[in-house]
């Protein structure tokens, strides 16, 4: 009894590893491009030179959280044509306690010791900056998510959001699914 016991418990895990190795084979299929496709991110270079903006952070930052995805294939099944690229994006969302004039030149400083340089926005505090493998600039954006008619409690520092994104070169997905 305990041999067979033993068989069909070996024979699950074979199971389960089967169905696990499938599941990723499936994302695999899915997040890759096809041999033909031109563009991309090739090496993450791109997408790493995004994840760099985390140096704009204050100090006493606490994430909230933090969204980083690489440049991804992908389409809708079954819908011919919408195959295509999505651009790499790094978005942190933050608190702080230090006050926004801080929180800004903070983030100024440690961007433009890096390349970006500052482009006038009447919202939010934005730089863009060349990049490799990139089919345009990579853009920045710090933005206060308390907005101009925050409290003035939210505004001596609150919560933030520090995007980075850059378009990949090549065909882009073309639609919602």
């Amino acid at each position: 009894m305990t041999g067979s016991f033993g068989l069909i418990r070996r024979g699950r895990y074979v199971l389960g590893f089967g169905a696990i190795e499938l599941i990723l084979g499936l994302a695999r299929l899915r997040l890759q491009a096809p041999a033909s496709a031109p563009g991309g991110d090739p090496g993450g270079q791109l997408h790493g030179t995004l994840a760099q903006v985390a140096v704009a952070l204050p100090a006493d930052a606490d994430v909230e959280s933090r969204y980083d995805a690489a440049a991804t294939w992908s389409g809708c099944p079954g819908k011919a044509g919408t195959a295509g690229w999505e651009d790499p994006l790094v978005a942190i969302r933050f608190r702080t306690a230090t006050d926004a004039r801080t929180v800004a030149a903070h983030a100024d400083a440690a961007l433009t010791s890096l390349g970006w340089a500052p482009v006038p926005d009447e919202k939010d505090m934005v730089w863009s900056r060349a990049a490799a493998n990139s089919s345009g600039p990579a853009t920045a954006r710090l933005s206060s998510n308390g907005g101009a008619a925050a409290p003035a409690g939210l505004r001596a520092g609150g919560s933030w959001t520090l995007t980075a994104s850059a378009a990949v070169p090549g065909p882009h997905r073309s639609a919602a699914c």
